[in-house]
């Protein structure tokens, strides 16, 4: 079918519990979508990993402001804007945004604010940093 698993999310709010399972596919993912993966896995996840408490199975999209995790979510947003939250800062900031103009699996560019930022995935690991892609505004 094409689709792309992208993250488990357990939440409880209210006292209610959601257990929240982001998938993806070219073209995006619609109510058909989520309501057919939602028929699929449920049964799955009874058998092999049961929860005891009572809990609302929710399947979604990622949502436009979607973390970059992977070499392909990096590979997908080049030439999309993304917001870039480092640990340790660069250029006395912790937080750019600009249009990802290139991934090569050890470098980032970026640009912002009218010029190119490097940033090196070695000094900036995944775990250093959080890239999360966005619609809208300028470099």
């Amino acid at each position: 079918h094409g689709y792309e698993y992208v993250g488990t999310e357990f939440t409880k709010t209210g006292g209610t519990a959601e257990l929240i399972v982001y998938v993806d596919k070219p073209g995006g993912i619609g109510l058909d979508d989520c309501e057919k993966i939602s028929r699929l896995i449920e049964p799955l996840i009874d058998e092999r990993a049961p929860i005891e408490e009572s809990y609302c199975l929710v399947v979604s999209s990622p949502g436009l402001d979607r973390p970059l995790k992977t070499e392909r979510d990096y590979r997908r947003s080049v030439g999309k804007m993304v917001d870039v939250k480092l640990y340790r800062a660069q250029d006395g900031k912790k937080e750019w945004t600009g249009l990802l103009l290139r991934h090569d699996g050890r470098i980032r560019r970026l640009k912002s604010m009218g010029r190119k930022r490097y940033f090196r995935t070695r000094m900036w690991p995944l775990s250093g940093c959080m890239w999360i892609y966005h619609s809208g505004g300028k470099p």
